[in-house]
């Protein structure tokens, strides 16, 4: 019950008559186009028809240009690509350079201080004014029409390395991602250890990178297409998401 004090705060409305309602309203009614809830297949459909580039098997690409390894250090450049499950690059490759300060640019070790100058990435990153804000919306918008949220993997070359820097720098895009990697090195490794003729074979010379986000992104796609043609047993055919006819005999 209301204490005196506060009752007395509270204004008085009279002479209020009720809303009358000449027919009765069903809580649903005029509320959705059908009466009937969407089944699974209908909704996919209607993402589909947003979304007519979507699937399951889609690859996301990522490669990030650091100041360094650690904690301290910032991504300078992200360069992002989307393929199908053949590795058919889907549309137009993303790639940004990022603004940073002084002090950041000036933990650069000598390594990476004489590798982006030389490539240019230095020089790119003092005239960019591109935020990390602004470049992780961007990526996120990228992808999207491509791949259903944290469903299609992330690809690269010690792709695990350009992750740690995605989840500290850019949440929404690399929230968007599967947690799942395909790591390109790591058939390296592998077909350097079980299959030494395939790796031999291996066009090491067209392979070379400058070490700028783009061009690394294309040529991780070019390896990986090699390791899939030489190393890898094909299948006859693509059952990858296929969900198993349920089985009819008796038990």
């Amino acid at each position: 019950m209301l204490s005196r004090s506060l009752r007395f705060k509270i204004p008085l409305v009279r002479n209020v008559k009720p809303r009358q309602f000449t027919t009765a309203i069903k809580p649903t009614q005029g509320m959705f186009k059908n009466s009937e809830p969407l089944t699974d297949e209908q909704m996919r459909a209607k993402m589909f028809a947003k979304r007519p580039h979507i699937d399951a098997t889609n690859i996301v690409w990522v490669d990030c240009e650091m100041t360094g390894l650690t904690d301290k250090d910032v991504v300078l450049e992200v360069a992002c690509a989307i393929t199908d499950a053949q590795l058919n690059i889907l549309t137009k490759e993303f790639n940004i350079v990022l603004g940073a300060t002084e002090e950041q640019l000036s933990r650069m070790t000598e390594i990476p201080l004489k590798m982006h100058t030389e490539n240019g990435l230095l020089e790119a990153v003092k005239n960019s004014k591109i935020t990390y804000e602004e470049a992780d919306e961007a990526l996120r918008e990228y992808i999207k029409p491509f791949i259903w949220e944290r469903t299609s993997p992330c690809a690269g070359n010690s792709v695990h390395v350009d992750r740690m820097f995605l989840a500290r720098q850019f949440p929404l895009f690399n929230s968007f991602l599967s947690h799942r990697n395909i790591d390109v090195s790591s058939l390296k490794e592998l077909a350097q250890r079980w299959n030494p003729e395939i790796f031999q074979k291996f066009p090491v010379e067209q392979m070379a990178g400058k070490h700028r986000a783009l061009g690394d992104i294309r040529n991780s796609i070019k390896q990986l297409k090699f390791y899939k043609e030489h190393f890898i047993i094909p299948q006859p055919t693509n059952t990858f998401f296929v969900k198993p006819k349920p089985d009819k005999r008796r038990r």
